[in-house]
Order: structure tokens, then C-alpha cells, then sequence
């Protein structure tokens, strides 16, 4: 498939506690992720429905 670029698999992070969701994301982002973060199971779930994330990891 000449000349289309892939796009970077998106994975979910969802946790009550900033930290884990910012530890995690930065080393998913160095393993070449796209990361969307969520902070509460409400966000979490608008966030899935709206951006269909490859894989969610979820701790909350």
C-alpha cells in the first residue's frame, strides 16, 4: 500500500490517580502508542464511545 501511513494503535488509559495515568501513558507513547487519557470511569466510558480506542486499560 504505497503512500498510505498507518496509524499508531490508540490505547485507552483510564485510573483515579493522575500519576499512574501520566507514568503509564508516557511509556506507552515511548513504545510508539497514541494515548487517551481518562481519570473516572464516566470519562472513560465517553471517551470510548467517542474515540474507539484499539485497547483500554482500565483501573478504576
Amino acid at each position: 500500500m504505497e503512500g498510505k501511513e498507518r496509524r499508531k494503535p490508540r490505547i485507552l488509559v483510564a485510573d483515579d490517580e493522575e500519576p499512574v495515568v501520566r507514568i503509564v501513558s508516557v511509556n506507552l507513547e515511548i513504545e510508539g502508542y497514541e494515548v487517551i487519557p481518562a481519570y473516572d470511569g464516566a470519562e472513560a466510558w465517553e471517551k470510548i464511545k467517542k474515540e474507539k480506542p484499539d485497547l483500554v486499560i482500565l483501573d478504576i
